[in-house]
């Protein structure tokens, strides 16, 4: 049962919730339902805060979520690209700065969502972050990522020969061949 939730349990809960709540960390809206059969008093270290009650657990509160998407993998992967500096390489290397972003979102996407153009410009557009991360417009089109892959493949081996070169200055030690 959860009213029998010990007294740390429940002030954690609550501490987070306000934490939420102040922080703005959840893009979230509560959804349009008849007010709850018994809400009571405000939490007792808090009484002002009309944010915080007790609710009838027996009571369903619909909460509606909209624009979710997903950060944590593209914001890792941009920070490994940015760590062997494989973004400072490619601004370099290319002459649009909108189009080295592009191959980092290809590069990116495809180690977070391996897809096709198509469906990584369907899943930038609605299920991921990565374009607001790299400040990019929100609607990639696939033609887009096309000519950036194309862009890509161009540089294929001053790429492969960057890379080699920063990993074998990084970890000397490690770079062997396996077949």
């Amino acid at each position: 049962m959860l009213n029998t939730l010990p007294e740390n349990v429940e002030k954690k809960a609550e501490f987070i919730y306000r934490r939420i709540l102040h922080e703005k960390l959840l893009d979230c809206s509560t959804a349009s339902v008849p007010p709850a059969p018994t809400v009571l008093p405000a939490v007792e270290d808090n009484p002002g805060n009309p944010y915080i009650h007790q609710v009838d657990i027996n009571f369903i509160n619909f909460i509606t979520n909209e624009d979710s998407r997903s950060f944590g993998g593209e914001w890792l992967s941009k920070q490994m690209i940015d760590a062997c500096e494989l973004s400072d390489f490619l601004s370099q290397n290319i002459d649009n700065e909108e189009m080295a972003k592009l191959i980092s979102v290809e590069i990116i996407s495809r180690m977070v969502h391996p897809s096709s153009e198509m469906e990584t410009s369907r899943w930038l557009e609605s299920e991921s972050s990565l374009c607001e991360i790299m400040s990019l417009n929100k609607s990639t089109d696939h033609r887009k990522l096309y000519n950036a892959a194309n862009k890509l493949y161009a540089h294929k081996e001053k790429v492969e020969d960057f890379l080699y070169q920063y990993f074998a200055s990084k970890y000397p030690d490690r770079m062997r061949l396996c077949m």
